[in-house]
């Protein structure tokens, strides 16, 4: 139901991207009715979720959990075998409590053949790496305490804590 009003809308300067909200004199939205920004669309039909197969487990503990709440190192590596030693490491330590920390012992070597020794430190246990790059040093260091947290062999000494 218009207004009656005949009076022209003015045209809006040529600055203005969006015209003004009410062009009508009377401003009323019974004149001009436009959808509500708070309308909601109806809503859709919800599907129900089928039954929890492992009703023992809530649906947000990971698969590789069993009783214990900290899984085994075993469980980790086999539940994520595309990840690197450094992110399991981080993993593992987070989870019992003990985040990892990484400390660059020495740099060494030319420019062109470099060498670097990173120490990683994870609770008690302290383990060295060497290698060409500081990512190839952390990764072998990162490795050599996954092998000593799981109670393999070693294919690299550890170093006792040095003092600083």
């Amino acid at each position: 139901m218009p207004c009656g009003d005949a009076t022209p809308i003015p045209t809006p300067p040529r600055y203005m991207a969006v015209p003004p909200l009410s062009p009508c004199p009377c401003a009323a939205w019974q004149c001009h009715p436009r959808p509500h920004p708070t309308w909601a669309v109806p809503a859709s039909p919800t599907i129900p979720l089928p039954p929890n197969p492992y009703p023992h487990r809530s649906p947000l503990t990971p698969a590789w959990a069993g009783d214990s709440p900290v899984p085994s190192l075993e469980q980790m590596l086999a539940a994520n075998p595309g990840k690197t030693p450094i992110s399991l490491l981080q993993e593992y330590g987070t989870r019992i409590g003990k985040t990892p920390g990484y400390d660059l012992l020495k740099a060494e070597g030319q420019a062109h053949q470099p060498n670097f020794t990173f120490r990683v430190t994870v609770g008690d246990i302290s383990c060295t790496g060497q290698g060409p790059s500081k990512k190839a040093a952390k990764h072998k260091a990162a490795e050599v305490a996954l092998k000593l947290l799981k109670g393999g062999d070693m294919l690299e000494p550890t170093t006792p804590e040095e003092p600083r």
